[in-house]
């Protein structure tokens, strides 16, 4: 009886200990800092996971989780180092750390890193359609637009019906100055997605460079119903009334398009136009 006890005493203590490195563990900071990125409390939420490496430093999800953080409080460059210290530690258990940081990269224009990174990914789950669209945009920013049009192409393979792919395809044509291509890659995309504002103010564009000024006005104004804070649509429409001969609306549009920061986000097309026909 008393060996039975000593045993189950035994067993006890070691539970506790077990218990008690549970609850020092690194996940458990992790798991408190989760919660605090879901609340959108970012800070706190890396507090949480730095204390996780306190006690793991090789812990790469919590470099992941800081990461992450810091890219939605806009901290692009230690976004980028707390993913390359989380790809150091775990090269392999989690694409998203590629797709991410190429994400990043392809924001901050440094195409060379981004597209290493989504080819990164694109080996690591050559299934993601999503990857094979980066990849192409990632091209299309170079004026690669054959390499472009290809990753698109690989996109629709994986998924026929990804009206996105179709999109980009058509913007590429647009650059190639192709726009019947580009009116029938826009059609395909419309007819799987009938709400893509994108492509609604690009198909008026390509109808306006066809000389169907009236059918352009009508798709840009139904892309700016969609969704009313694209600067891109509002440019587009400006342009548009310019070859209707309608400057006073233009010059409206163009002043739309650079408050809600066409400028910033596209080129300096908008302030051109602006300066050249608004006195």
């Amino acid at each position: 009886m008393d060996t039975m006890k000593r045993f189950s005493i035994g067993i006890l203590a070691i539970c506790l200990i077990i218990t008690l490195v549970s609850c020092r563990s690194d996940k458990k900071f992790i798991v408190r800092g989760n919660i605090e990125f879901e609340k959108e409390n970012y800070k706190s939420a890396i507090d949480y996971y730095k204390k996780a490496l306190e006690l793991n430093p090789e812990s790469w999800e919590a470099y992941y989780n800081i990461a992450l953080a810091k890219s939605n409080m806009n901290n692009d460059t230690g976004a980028i180092a707390d993913y390359s210290m989380s790809a150091k530690l775990n090269p392999k258990e989690n694409v998203n750390i590629y797709i991410n940081r190429g994400a990043i990269y392809l924001k901050l224009k440094q195409y060379d890193q981004a597209l290493a990174d989504y080819i990164t990914a694109q080996s690591m789950n050559p299934s993601n359609k999503e990857i094979y669209l980066s990849i192409g945009i990632v091209y299309q920013a170079q004026k690669a637009y054959d390499k472009a049009l290809e990753q698109f192409d690989l996109a629709l393979k994986k998924d026929s019906m990804y009206a996105m792919a179709f999109s980009h395809k058509a913007y590429v044509y647009l650059l190639k100055e192709d726009y019947p291509t580009a009116l029938a890659e826009l059609q395909k995309g419309l007819k799987i997605d009938s709400n893509d504002a994108v492509m609604y103010s690009n198909l008026g564009y390509t109808k306006l460079k066809l000389g169907k000024t009236e059918e352009a006005l009508a798709d840009i104004n139904h892309s700016i119903t969609l969704k009313k804070d694209n600067s891109w649509a509002y440019k587009n429409r400006a342009m548009v009334y310019l070859a209707m001969k309608n400057n006073q609306a233009a010059c409206k549009d163009l002043q739309k398009a650079i408050e809600l920061g066409y400028s910033n986000q596209y080129d300096n097309q908008a302030d051109s136009l602006l300066k050249a026909t608004c006195k």
